[in-house]
């Protein structure tokens, strides 16, 4: 017994440093790639001919939240800004976020626009007032609430409010209620639709909108003033995180998590294990959830997703694979499943990697100086 627990002395320091380190260079890897994705996009080229997108706002607010591309995003939104553009779905909300980082002064006529584009949106008054996703778009029409969509618009509400003192906390936290209280199945995992009568749902749970979701939430609750309705969104979060990680396999979630079943090529999806992984460090570092294990999983998830899609091609130029390109709500599971649609370095992508990657690092210290003896639970549960 003494030889196994002098052994366990001399191993696990030791394990804990190789975990450490493998981390540090994953993180490393993402820093380069990172630097690549930005040195490789000017932003005169084609490849942003409409730039207000919200692939592009959700790309752009996760680099400017490492504090190293606060000129290339400045000089982005100088472009963007200039460009014809019209709020003309929810999406286009998205973008405007990154505003609120730069220069609010110099941005604030766009910024009011934005918000007074956003009122004029269709709203579904039996869905707690949440905004319908697309207007006049046949493919969202059945069911026209998503939880795409959570993330597209109140963030951005809820940064605004706090500019202008407009007291919107009660409204943003009612339109999250109903989401918890409608589009979540028995198994306590959310549906990615839902008709206009807040009714019907169309049953199936797909994996970037979960991660959408979870984003929306934990940044909602960390712009949101202590409340109780604070509070109930926090339990709502734990719940939702728990749900989760019953269907999580090895660091990663599958494209389509439930119904189970064996569709062809149902992958493992890089961007919504991702924006998972940020959502769980991000609740843990702030204090959202006080168990540990949420921060352990979003060390894992983001280690995984880097070692298993994040490669070097022959030039040693990193990319990012396997992030599905795009989905409306459907009821049929194939069409969230379809082969060609697995892309590499997508925004969609991209941004839940950067963004995950800010609180690796805050997460390990929270659990090597709270609660060693989790942290070393988990890299040998690893």
């Amino acid at each position: 017994m003494k030889k196994i627990i002098y052994l366990l002395i001399i191993i696990l320091p030791l394990w804990i440093l190789f975990y450490w380190y493998s981390t540090v260079k994953n993180l490393e890897k993402v820093e380069l790639y990172t630097s690549q994705i930005v040195s490789k996009n000017n932003m005169n080229s084609e490849k942003y001919p409409n730039k207000w997108k919200y692939y592009n706002g959700v790309l752009m607010y996760a680099l400017l939240q490492t504090g190293q591309y606060d000129k290339f995003v400045n000089l982005f939104y100088d472009e963007a800004i200039n460009d014809d553009y019209s709020i003309g779905e929810l999406d286009s909300i998205a973008p405007a976020r990154t505003l609120f980082y730069l220069d609010s002064k110099k941005y604030k006529e766009k910024l009011d626009f934005v918000y007074q584009e956003l009122l004029k949106q269709e709203t579904l008054s039996d869905c707690a007032n949440n905004y319908k996703h697309k207007m006049n778009n046949p493919r969202w029409e059945k069911y026209p609430l998503s939880l795409d969509g959570l993330y597209m618009a109140l963030p951005f509400v809820m940064e605004y409010s706090k500019m202008y003192n407009l007291h919107e906390e009660k409204a943003i936290f009612e339109r999250l209620n109903f989401i918890s209280n409608n589009l979540k199945l028995k198994n306590n995992l959310y549906t990615h639709g839902i008709s206009s009568d807040g009714k019907t749902t169309n049953g199936i749970v797909w994996l970037r909108a979960c991660g959408w979701y979870a984003m929306a939430q934990v940044d909602i609750i960390e712009l949101m003033p202590e409340s109780k309705e604070k509070e109930i969104l926090k339990k709502q979060l734990i719940l939702f995180f728990d749900a989760m990680l019953k269907y999580q396999h090895s660091g990663m979630w599958k494209n389509v998590i439930f119904p189970k079943n064996n569709l062809k090529c149902n992958k493992y999806e890089t961007s919504g294990s991702l924006m998972l992984s940020y959502a769980m460090m991000k609740s843990y570092t702030l204090g959202f959830v006080k168990n540990p294990k949420y921060a352990i999983e979003g060390v894992k998830i983001f280690n995984k997703v880097v070692s298993k899609n994040l490669k070097k091609d022959k030039n040693g130029i990193y990319n990012l694979k396997d992030i599905y390109k795009s989905s409306s709500v459907y009821d049929v599971l194939e069409e969230y499943c379809v082969c060609e649609k697995y892309i590499e370095n997508d925004a969609k992508g991209i941004a839940p990697l950067i963004l995950s990657s800010l609180y690796v690092r805050p997460s390990l210290n929270k659990l090597t100086n709270v609660n060693n003896l989790s942290f070393k639970k988990a890299i040998f549960n690893k």
